[in-house]
């Protein structure tokens, strides 16, 4: 067998040894090392400190570039680089064991004049207090539930199997889409809490109906921790009572009177068998939800 000797990469004549480390052509007699090294500068190697400080820190850029030496420019500009390295790398999922529940939320962006939307989507086992973050959707326009379909569609199979329930707020078609998956709906006790806590009237002491919208505050916040039995049943005949008086408040009423109508699932408890009720019930939560 013919032994296939390399060529020049110039000429592609005949290649000599021009010393230990450097060959030559045997044509055009020029040099060249056997271990090329990039020219310039050495690249800068990613850290994942600025993302720790960013992501879960809470810090700002500007903030955090005079303690690591650099302007606030430069300090960007490694952040950028880190974050594309972090999102570059393949994810390996490790979903826990056992029936999930599936919260989901959408964060509003605006780009170019336009309104954006990042889906976000985590699974909370129905028996711990944490829950893993899947990668997320972004779609332009305004929040739809057909755009949320299709990120729950990104959910492998083996994994979506596995949910029991969904926790929102409230989408419209929510509830079509949980009864089609043939899952528990939970709305989202958060976002409930925060309609009536940006009305509460703390701060300003002269608003109307300022009694009574910190009455439907404390009764709501009881009714969403009370399980169901007569005292639950008292709190919401209170909470009735009060959206019928006559006053101000007309968004506090509002919030409220949807809470009555919709208490089953605020409560988790709407299309969900009652031998799960009965076996999840008391397990741990995760922004107000858990499996029953």
């Amino acid at each position: 067998m013919n032994s296939s000797h390399a060529k020049s990469p110039c000429c592609g004549a005949k290649i000599c040894r021009f010393g230990s480390r450097r060959r030559q052509c045997s044509h055009c007699k020029r040099t060249w090392s056997i271990r090329r090294k990039k020219r310039g500068r050495k690249r800068w190697r990613a850290s994942s400190r600025f993302l720790d400080a960013v992501l879960l820190q809470g810090r700002t850029l500007k903030s955090f570039a005079p303690r690591a030496g650099l302007t606030p420019q430069a300090l960007s500009h490694r952040f950028r680089r880190a974050m594309h390295q972090l999102v570059s790398r393949p994810r390996a999922l490790r979903v826990p064991v056992g029936p999930l529940v599936l919260l989901i939320d959408g964060l509003y962006f605006r780009f170019n004049g336009g309104p954006w939307v990042l889906y976000l989507m985590a699974l909370k086992p129905c028996h711990q207090n944490h829950a893993l973050f899947l990668d997320p959707l972004l779609f332009p326009g305004r929040e739809e539930i057909g755009f949320w379909s299709q990120t729950i569609d990104t959910i492998p199979v083996r994994v979506n199997k596995r949910i029991h329930a969904l926790v929102s707020d409230q989408i419209r078609g929510i509830t079509s889409l949980t009864a089609h998956k043939g899952w528990g709906l939970q709305l989202c006790h958060f976002h409930l809490i925060s309609q009536l806590q940006g009305n509460r009237g703390r701060r300003k002491r002269k608003v109307v109906g300022r009694n009574m919208r910190e009455l439907c505050y404390q009764l709501t916040r009881q009714a969403l921790e009370l399980p169901g039995g007569p005292k639950l049943q008292r709190v919401l005949e209170r909470l009735k009572r009060l959206v019928r008086q006559p006053g101000g408040a007309a968004r506090t009423r509002m919030v409220v009177r949807e809470f009555l109508r919709r208490t089953d699932q605020f409560k988790g408890l709407s299309q969900i068998p009652a031998s799960e009720v009965a076996h999840y019930h008391g397990h741990g939560r995760s922004d107000g939800a858990n499996c029953s």
